[in-house]
């Protein structure tokens, strides 16, 4: 009579699936800044007290009306924002914190923006601006409206010590530019991300030791 055959232990059948896919993981906050620790005032430059933000060129302003008083922030009304022209000065800022992109993952940045201190049915005025991490850059307008931006994008190569990055580069006079608020970066890792070559390699023994094991046992 025909020996019945032993079905897989049900570990072993796990430990091979996780060679296969790697689980699911949940996009991630990176980042996060709304300026509400900083103190309105005009011409920061260096670190900015208060925020996970450093000016690296030229000045920036605080505006808004947390932790004191200077401008009204349109498009965060009784909180604070960061003009990234200062008075005068056409600034540029990076985060402090640095990050490490991973190959695959998605980055999405998010914030609002204007053109503050023109009318509306301007439709003149502007200041372009950059928007940098790692080997990603974009160039956005900001009018006198405001606008809501989420810049997204799949990281190709590794990148470590990365900082997210702002830069004017065109405004319309010498002390108005784009008015920042609310910055949030995520990260997502793809569903079924492939294991690394690496991490095949260190499984592998394990896994065939257990293999022999279960086949000496039948």
């Amino acid at each position: 009579m025909a020996r019945a055959r032993r079905p897989l232990p049900l570990f072993l059948a796990a430990a091979l699936v996780v060679i296969s896919a790697a689980p699911a993981a949940a996009d991630s906050t990176l980042f996060s800044e709304d300026f509400s620790g900083a103190i309105p005032a005009a011409n920061y430059t260096g670190a900015i007290p208060g925020t996970q933000v450093t000016v690296t060129a030229n000045a920036v302003d605080i505006v808004g009306v947390l932790n004191g008083s200077f401008f009204a922030c349109v498009n965060n009304a009784g909180g604070n924002c960061l003009d990234l022209v200062g008075s005068p000065g056409e600034g540029h800022i990076a985060s402090v914190p640095t990050f490490h992109l991973i190959p695959g993952a998605k980055y999405t940045i998010s914030f609002g923006y204007i053109l503050q201190g023109f009318p509306p049915t301007d439709t003149t005025d502007t200041s372009q601006f950059s928007v940098g991490l790692g080997s990603f850059s974009t160039t956005l307008t900001a009018i006198p409206t405001v606008q809501q931006a989420s810049l997204s994008f799949t990281q190709g190569a590794d990148q470590t010590g990365v900082a997210l990055t702002m830069a004017t580069l065109t405004e319309p006079d010498n002390v108005h530019g784009a008015v920042i608020d609310h910055i949030v970066l995520t990260e997502g890792i793809p569903v079924g991300t492939v294991p690394e070559p690496s991490t095949l390699v260190l499984l592998a023994g394990p896994l065939a030791m257990l293999l022999r094991a279960w086949r000496r046992g039948r």
